[in-house]
């Protein structure tokens, strides 16, 4: 009962651990939107923006645009957008817009920032997407006309994006207000995984058992890292241009591996050849369009649209043997896992209509929610997996331990019945020691396990009489004091023999001290009072009373009454005062005296 309670108190330990980390991060959250929001109002760092511009296709058509303006025709042809720059400037603010393509930057006629996508995208497969571009400035700036030329692009048809002008705190308010949140609970989310996988690791390796939970870790932990590579808030933190393009594909393939391995798991191989299928797919969509994209056929972005119908039929698969398991009410196994799996749907749902009808709301704050609420899930389940597999181990442990407890009883009950068969009048006597020893120990308020130990010491209690010569044991007449002096070795001779007994250790103490006496008169070591072990003082009373109640060669049974009387009269002296009166109640119980020896037993 008392390691049952200590697991449950294990279990809503871990489960306030991990919610504690998820209203962290929405702590963290809202007080960086604080801090942000009190440095955006700073007059200092107030967001200027560029309102009004003049764009000019290739055919030098020219005509007026707001604060950004998209046209298709920037897939296929190079676009200029002029515009007058802000009348007051300061030295050391800048200009910052996003672009998507090679782009060069002019004010008042000079070349103030060109990039090259082919040239300064430096790595191989290296990818642009988008990033913002910073241009720094002057005052001698202000009024002068500004000019950028964009080349043509696969990516966004965007020709003017929205452009402010800011001190360097103001950009990264400006920053921070549209993409630092979701960048934050993003690194939270790397963090969280991080140690959960970490921590999935040690239990590997300290419990020595398979931990799915370190699949499913895996698969959160790749999706955070494609969430840091496509932040918008990466390249400009790092100033590294193409850290989204080719790392964020690679992530963004990578993703489903990890839950398809955790699925299968948990799921017991049950839907094998659908995993198998997703498993095929997945290395398809990773290293197909990877290859095509290396070898200049496609880039990994005009591949996106496969990429993501790949991916979207992976997802399908998995949902397809949760709900077969869900129908065969084998979801029950995993129910933690298949609650945060639904959660992060809802979740994915609220992202694509907020995708479709709040294009403004750039952040994936719905998707991360639901990670963390899976990751929380999965680590509950991990622990209910472990919870389950340590009772099942208890369990058989102790069906073992069960079995083997019975078969050594088995034994020693067959050796207790030789060493009885020595003497022909003490027939049963040891299998009768053990069970009234046993029930003196019950009715002392011993568990199971020492009343068991104590029943295998009454047993062989007398093991010692193998090494007695049959004709003193079975002697009619007294005893010569030589011959007397012979039996009293038969305590210290199974206290020998018993020593070597492995499988239970301390066997030998009934056998060694039952003949020693509360007052210290008994042998082998006239030893006294509570100097005598607990268990021999118990199996010593019980070998009296059997004693008293057995048929003998020169006499039958005592009465009830004399029995009584003798264990009264030995008590503090020959026997322990406590077991000996345990033993009167016993006596007293037995209204038919009922425990003696019968005469065709």
């Amino acid at each position: 009962m008392k390691s049952g309670n200590t697991v449950v108190k294990h279990k809503y330990l871990f489960r306030t651990l991990y919610f504690c980390l998820f209203g962290l991060a929405i702590i963290i959250g809202i007080i960086f939107s604080i801090m942000v929001k009190n440095e955006y109002n700073d007059n200092d760092n107030i967001i200027t923006y560029i309102e009004n511009w003049t764009v000019i296709d290739k055919n030098l058509s020219s005509f007026e645009a707001g604060r950004s303006y998209s046209d298709k025709r920037a897939y296929t042809e190079d676009f200029t957008a002029i515009a007058k720059m802000p009348d007051k400037i300061k030295d050391g603010q800048i200009l910052c817009f996003m672009n998507m393509s090679s782009v060069s930057v002019y004010i008042d006629g000079h070349l103030r920032k060109d990039f090259n996508e082919k040239k300064d995208v430096v790595i191989p497969g290296g990818l642009l997407k988008e990033i913002y571009i910073q241009v720094p400035l002057s005052s001698k700036d202000a009024g002068a006309e500004l000019k950028i030329i964009r080349k043509k692009t696969d990516r966004n048809p965007m020709i003017v994006s929205e452009t402010i002008i800011s001190s360097s705190q103001g950009i990264k308010n400006y920053m921070f207000h549209k993409y630092g949140i979701t960048f934050i609970l993003s690194v939270l989310l790397f963090v969280a995984s991080l140690l959960a996988f970490f921590v999935g690791t040690v239990m590997r390796l300290w419990l020595r058992q398979q931990i799915d939970m370190l699949y499913a870790v895996s698969g959160i932990f790749n999706v955070a890292c494609w969430l840091i590579a496509v932040s918008q808030f990466t390249p400009f933190i790092c100033g590294i241009y193409f850290v989204d393009g080719f790392m964020g594909f690679i992530f963004c393939m990578m993703m489903p591996f990890g839950f398809m391995v955790y699925f299968n798991s948990l799921q017991k191989n049950r839907y094998r050849k659908v995993h198998v299928v997703a498993f095929i797919a997945s290395i398809f969509n990773l290293f197909f369009w990877t290859t095509l994209h290396f070898l200049g056929i496609q880039s990994l972005l005009k591949s996106l649209f496969y990429i993501d119908l790949i991916l979207g039929a992976i997802i399908v698969l998995m949902l397809y043997t949760l709900v077969i398991d869900l129908k065969k009410g084998n979801v029950k196994d995993y129910s933690y896992t298949a609650k945060g799996f639904l959660f992060f749907m809802v979740m994915a749902l609220v992202e694509i209509i907020k995708v479709i009808y709040f294009e403004n709301l750039i952040n994936e704050i719905p998707m991360l929610i639901g990670l963390f609420g899976l990751l929380i899930m999965v680590v509950l389940q991990q622990i209910e997996d472990i919870r389950k597999t340590r009772e099942v181990l208890r369990n058989e442990i102790h069906r073992k331990n069960v079995e083997k407890e019975h078969m050594l009883i088995n034994i020693v009950e067959t050796l207790a019945g030789t060493i009885d068969a020595k003497d022909q009048y003490t027939k049963g006597h040891s299998s009768r020691v053990a069970d009234y020893a046993r029930e003196i120990a019950k009715r002392a308020g011993y568990n199971e396990t020492e009343l068991n130990d104590l029943y295998i010491m009454g047993l062989l209690h007398d093991i010692g009489k193998i090494g007695i010569p049959d004709t003193i044991i079975n002697k009619n007449g007294k005893l010569t004091k030589e011959e007397y002096d012979m039996m009293k070795k038969h305590p210290v001779i199974g206290s020998r023999i018993l020593q070597n007994m492995k499988e239970k250790t301390g066997m030998d103490i009934g056998a060694r001290s039952h003949h020693e006496r509360y007052d210290g008169n008994g042998y082998p070591d006239g030893i006294s009072g509570k100097e005598i072990p607990e268990q021999a003082r118990i199996i010593a009373v019980a070998d009296a009373y059997d004693a008293m109640t057995s048929y003998r060669s020169y006499r039958d049974p005592m009465t009830q009454e004399r029995v009584r009387k003798e264990i009264e009269n030995g008590r503090g002296t020959q026997f322990d005062p406590y077991f000996a009166k345990i033993m009167l109640e016993m006596i007293d119980d037995d209204k038919d005296y009922e425990m003696r020896e019968k005469k065709n037993a």
